[in-house]
């Protein structure tokens, strides 16, 4: 049975006809590479890999010249007889075996148009051994012709080793396979030698790639149409729609000619009948503006000549009658005869007709904008119809002079774009093509360019994706974007932008080069004849930051271990370079008194069209500074910014400085201004209070603090420096100066200087300071007593309420005995956010004690002298010094898990609030202190629960201490207002609103001040803002800050008031004026409003507001800050001229004025003789509100009078000096 099934098996082969043998389908290279990597055993006999066919022939064991003669139809999974086999990611194989041996071969199909440097990639494997010698060899064929061997010859020879394989390529195919259109490849399988068994030979990884044809930009074939009156024109790609339905246009090119036909019917009948006019109008070198060129919008003379929407070079004319060409250049005054090459065909059967024009004889443009259409001859009921665009004209028979609406086609010359695409309506554009070569390889597919029809974005069938590189042995040159999110890759070949102007600023495209060659690779520009001859044309390399001009020549890098280079290509013309201006060049600051400043502008702008970023600006030289920030800052061309530079002379002598302005200006990056300024002699004045410093009793061994008052009155408002303090007396003294020299005190401000008594024996001791300055009064004597005892302190307590302490560890701590020497006393403690009575006294804590009458407390008891700690409640805490010679603030430390922070630090840290309050007896106010004084008890507030307060000892105060001041100078971002309560003698100072920088509109530990507990005094007032939720400790606050203006701009305080006892209640805000900056005075509304408040108050005109309050009653006002309406700010400005506040003053005043109009304003001071005294403002002024401050401290007292004057009008009012 089994031999019978064979031999039939084999009758049944040999009767198998030979089909003739077929070419496979061609693979444009122009799209890529050509790949085989696999071939399944499952595939279908008969069927074959894309553009790929097996071929075998009737002869047994063929031989090298054997032809092959047919398709090879069988399976791809035959155990048995010559066969081709489906390896899968193997490939494929050959064997061929004893019964009818004839294979084989493997065809590709390749169309090469536009390519060259084709290279050929395979591998082959001796995959099963046989006793015979087998070659696989590699041949072309160009069309139908001769099969030739690649040049080598390039061939597998099967091994005697099963599992041999090697690895072929690049190959590079002879250059007549360049640029062809059919172009086939084979792999024959055929017989070498000997006898016995054949062996199976494995064929895979085919890869074959091209580089487009080097050397200037071609503009290739789209297609080439035969010009035989028979369509063969793409209905998809190539057909237009016209003006009528029943007329289609098309076009096409080719490397030589431009193609265009007509199909269809006119109004008249057949398009192709008797008296018919064809027209075609051509704009060879097109414009941004279509009307623009060397041509005419003035149509060539015929029986109608319309304007044409673009300047036409070229008109074509086909008469049908008579077959009749008309050829027409217009030579810069007239239409005149062309010779251009044509040839058309006209087909009456089937109205169609078709033409050719040579496009050398055009002038090879690398553009063309055209219109066509067709006119009916010539009676009247003739139509004109047919226009190219469909959107040309509207079909008519009026013959007369019919408008063309601004449409044409726009044809660019460019590989791979499809002629028929609405992308040639109307547009116009340029573009660039970049060449990368190498040893043995090139790329110029790369083409960036601008049109009017394309978009920043992925253009589908515009910007083409970039064909596969092969596995090695490459050059491949695209644009990376990732952001078009192609289903293609994110590679492209082509960038094409949407067309804007480039005469002012430049495009960028990013350009990657990747290559596994080894050596140099250079970059130039292909083609760019239709980019703007003033564009500029730079590639930058990435890597180096080189940059090279593409008009001037090429780029060339050395290609190393890397494959991946990044560029940049930028086109057009750049913005010229940033160039600054400072204006003016020298500052002059001129004579300058050592105790005053003077302040000067430079005007810094960009005359430049690049933005200039001015990096630093700086002052260097003693006595200047610079004003504000120096922060870098960018400057837009005729953009300006202001800056300011301060002198302030220390000395009677001649300044000079430099301010220097660093910038990216390539020509002046660093200017310097000079700065010159000369100081003028001022001297301060002192007052020194109180003239005897008694520390009265004071423990032996111990110190006793205290301090006098200085203060600097000097009419020239220069500063007093304390430059000694030495203590004068005979012996040992013990009495010493415990601050830190020398000490400065600016005009008008005061100091404390600190000194400390320490007795070294029982009894009266009395010494000297003498007090050495720059004051011309100097030096200026203070007595110092003080007497030492042994056991105890004593202190005097004013009658009514006293915020007070002891400072040392009593023998008895009962309240009973402390205050023995009142006859009626209340001491109260502070627990729980609740006053408790207290029946003893400790140390390092605080309490309230009221009395009836004054007097004098003693404690006995041994003074304190090491560190002590003490715990602090969430919350206010009565908080005290526990020595004798009190503490410091700076000397106060809180501690939280173990570590410890000055106070700074522990506001920094959230931990505690900055302010330590004391209270005054007599004012019944509270003030904020930064020192504990003995005696004293103080008011601190703690953010949280788990926190120690410490003292560190000191024995004697070594800095001197001054009332601490919150407030910085106020901005428009900083500022804080302070409103002060008052009624029946008591006062409450702490009540202040403001913004800054650093603040928010909810709670900010540090901004956000909690209200200290009001007194008990029975006169007490108290003001605060309420915030539930702010704190866990508190609803109270005196200080409420937000964020500027600049973040949000409308503002509402609420705050209230209350009085424990009835009467009279005030408000004041003295200080609004200059605490508020004059630009948010102007911009924003200050009002009041609130219980008995029936109109707003304007707080910024009227600094008080009082009204009657019940005993115990809680008031709510509000303060409403918005921004002022055009009302306001300007229709309500007029000249005028303000009463000076405060009037009776001494020594300084303040003056506002306002004016309508701009121009000179002057404001002089006269004496009640006529005498000019004070020149305050003499400069032109814009419309607004001014305020200005006259300084009398040197003017004897008197009546005084200052006038305003602004053109004609005048005012003129009095003030009073009142020392």
């Amino acid at each position: 049975m089994f031999k019978i099934r064979a031999t039939l098996s084999t009758i049944v082969l040999l009767a198998l006809p030979l089909l003739a043998q077929t070419n496979p389908a061609l693979f444009n290279l122009s799209t890529g590479a050509y790949s085989f990597t696999e071939w399944a055993a499952a595939n279908a006999a008969g069927t074959y890999p894309a553009n790929m066919k097996f071929h075998r022939t009737s002869t047994q064991d063929p031989e090298l010249g054997v032809e092959m003669s047919s398709d090879y139809t069988l399976a791809y999974n035959l155990a048995t007889g010559p066969r081709i086999n489906g390896l899968g990611a193997e490939g494929i194989s050959f064997v061929n075996t004893g019964t009818s041996g004839n294979l084989g071969a493997a065809t590709v199909g390749l169309n090469a148009t536009g390519r060259e440097n084709i290279k050929v990639y395979f591998t082959a494997q001796t995959k099963v051994v046989g006793a015979r010698t087998y070659g696989l060899r590699l041949q072309y064929r160009i069309g139908n012709g001769t099969w030739l061997d690649v040049p080598g010859p390039v061939e597998y020879i099967s091994s005697g080793t099963q599992g041999h394989s090697l690895a072929f390529g690049p190959l590079t195919l002879p250059a007549e396979c360049n640029n062809q259109a059919e172009l086939y490849l084979r792999w024959k399988y055929y017989s070498i030698s000997g006898s016995g068994t054949r062996p199976e030979i494995r064929l895979d990884d085919i890869s074959v790639v091209s580089s487009p044809v080097g050397g200037a930009q071609t503009y290739t074939t789209f297609r080439t149409e035969a010009i035989d009156g028979n369509n063969g024109f793409s209905e998809l790609n190539e057909k237009f729609n016209t003006t009528r339905q029943q007329i289609s246009a098309y076009i096409t090119w080719d490397a030589d000619y431009l193609y265009f036909a007509y199909s269809g019917n006119t109004p008249g009948g057949s398009l192709t009948d008797n008296d018919r006019a064809i027209h075609l109008y051509i704009d060879t070198d097109p414009k941004p503006n279509p009307t623009d060129g060397t041509g005419t919008t003035s149509a060539d003379a015929w029986r109608w000549a319309p304007t044409l929407p673009f300047s036409a070079n070229y008109h074509y004319t086909f008469k049908t009658s008579d077959i009749t060409e008309y050829r027409k250049q217009f030579d810069g005054s007239a239409w005149v005869p062309a010779g251009f090459t044509t040839a058309n065909f006209k087909n009456p059967g089937t109205g169609y007709w078709e033409m050719s024009i040579k496009r050398a004889d055009l002038g090879n443009p690398k553009q063309i904008n055209l219109v066509a259409y067709v006119e009916e001859d010539w009676d009247n009921t003739a139509s004109i119809t047919g226009g190219v665009p469909s959107n040309l004209f509207t079909d008519n028979t009026t013959q007369g002079a019919i408008a063309f609406n601004p449409h044409f086609l726009n044809v660019s010359f460019i590989d791979k774009m499809i002629p028929g695409s609405a992308f040639t309506v109307d547009n116009h554009g340029w573009s660039l093509r970049l060449k990368a070569t190498t040893t043995g390889y090139a790329d110029t597919t790369a083409m960036a360019g601008m049109f009017r029809n394309a978009t920043d974005d992925y253009d589908a069938g515009l910007d083409h994706p970039k064909a596969v590189a092969p596995p090695n042995n490459y050059l491949s040159v695209y644009f990376p974007r990732d952001d078009w999110e192609s289903m293609l890759g994110p590679k492209f070949e082509r960038d094409f932008k949407s067309l804007i102007d480039l005469s002012n600023t430049t495009k960028t495209w990013t350009l990657t080069v990747r290559s596994d060659q080894t050596g140099d690779i250079t970059l130039s520009a292909a083609s760019f004849e239709d980019i703007p001859a003033n564009y500029e044309i730079k590639l930058k390399d990435n890597t180096n930051n080189t940059v090279t001009d593409l008009r001037a020549g090429s780029y060339t890098y050395t290609n190393g271990n890397a494959v991946t280079r990044n560029f940049e290509l930028t086109i057009g013309v750049p913005p010229t370079n940033p160039l600054i201006s400072i204006v003016p060049d020298t500052l002059q600051f001129g004579n300058v008194k050592t105790n005053a400043t003077s302040t000067l502008a430079v005007t810094i702008s960009n005359l430049g069209e690049l933005p200039l970023t001015v990096n630093s600006m700086g002052v260097s030289g003693a006595g200047f500074s610079f004003v504000g920030s120096g922060a870098q800052v960018t400057l837009n061309q005729n953009d300006t910014i202001v800056r300011h530079v301060k002198f302030a002379p220390s000395s009677v002598a001649a300044f000079t400085g430099s301010l220097v302005v660093t910038s990216n200006d390539p020509l002046h990056g660093t200017v310097t201004v000079p700065l010159f300024g000369a100081g003028v002699l001022a001297a301060p004045g002192i007052t020194v209070r109180p003239s005897t410093l008694d520390f009265g009793s004071t423990l032996v061994g111990t110190t006793a603090n205290g301090s006098v008052w200085v203060k600097n009155t000097g009419g020239d408002a220069v500063d007093l420096v304390v430059s000694s303090v030495p203590v004068l007396r005979s012996g040992q003294s013990p009495f010493t100066f415990t601050g830190a020299l020398p000490v400065t005190v600016p005009y008008g401000d005061s100091v404390s200087l600190p000194f400390a008594f320490t007795p070294s024996a029982e009894g009266a001791a009395t010494g000297t300071a003498s007090i050495v300055s720059n004051a011309p009064s100097s030096p200026t004597d203070v007595q110092l007593t003080g007497t030492g005892t042994y056991s105890s302190v004593s202190h005097n307590f004013s009658a009514g309420w006293n915020l007070m302490s002891i400072p040392i560890n009593p023998t008895s701590s009962l309240a009973s005995d402390i205050l023995a020497g009142f006859p009626l006393y209340y001491l109260y403690g502070y627990s729980g956010g609740n006053y408790v009575t207290s029946t003893v006294l400790v140390p390092a804590r605080g309490y309230w004690l009221g009395t009836e009458v004054a007097g004098s407390v003693s404690v006995s008891g041994l003074p304190i002298t090491s560190d002590q700690t003490f715990s602090l409640a969430g919350g206010w805490n009565m908080i005290a010094s526990p020595f004798v010679n009190g503490t410091a603030k700076a000397d106060v430390r809180i501690q939280k898990n173990g570590t410890f922070y000055t106070i700074e630090e522990a506001v920094n840290q959230g931990y505690v609030q900055r302010p330590i309050y004391i209270y005054s007896n007599g004012s019944g106010a509270y003030d904020t202190t930064t020192t504990l004084s003995a005696w004293n008890g103080n008011w601190f507030f703690a953010n949280d629960n788990d926190l120690n307060i410490k003292y560190l000892y000191q024995t004697e105060q070594t800095t001197p201490v001054k009332q601490e001041i919150i407030a910085a100078e106020a901005t428009n971002d900083d500022w804080a207002v302070t409103v002060k309560t008052s009624a029946n003698g008591a006062v409450d100072k702490y009540l202040v609103f403001g913004t800054n920088q650093s603040a928010t509109s909810g709670y900010d530990g540090v901004f956000d001040l909690a209200k200290a507990p009001m007194a008990p005094a029975s006169n007490a007032v108290e003001s605060y803002f309420r915030h539930e939720g702010w704190s866990n400790f508190t609803v109270k606050y005196g200080a409420d800050i937000r964020e500027p203006y600049s973040v949000n701009g409308s503002k509402s305080w609420e705050f209230k008031v209350v009085s424990n006892k009835a009467g009279v209640v005030t408000l004041s805000w003295e200080d609004i004026l200059a605490a508020i900056p004059q630009d948010i005075r102007n911009n924003y509304k200050f009002h009041l409003t609130g219980e008995g408040i029936n109109a707003p108050v304007n707080m910024l005109q009227v600094t008080s507001y009082q009204f009657t309050a019940a005993e115990g009653v809680v008031y709510t006002f509000y303060i409403n800050s918005n921004p002022v309406g055009v009302e306001d700010a300007l229709m309500n400005l007029d000249f005028s001229l303000g009463q000076n506040y405060p009037n009776p003053f001494n020594p300084s005043t303040m003056i506002l004025y306002s004016i309508k109009e701009a121009g000179q304003v002057s404001l002089v001071v006269y004496d009640i003789l006529g005498n000019v005294v004070a020149n305050l403002v003499d400069d032109y002024k814009q419309p607004g509100k001014y305020e200005v401050r006259f300084d009398a401290a040197n003017l004897p007292s008197g009546i005084y009078f200052y006038k305003l004057v602004q053109g004609k009008n005048s005012d003129i009012k009095k003030l009073m000096l009142l020392k």
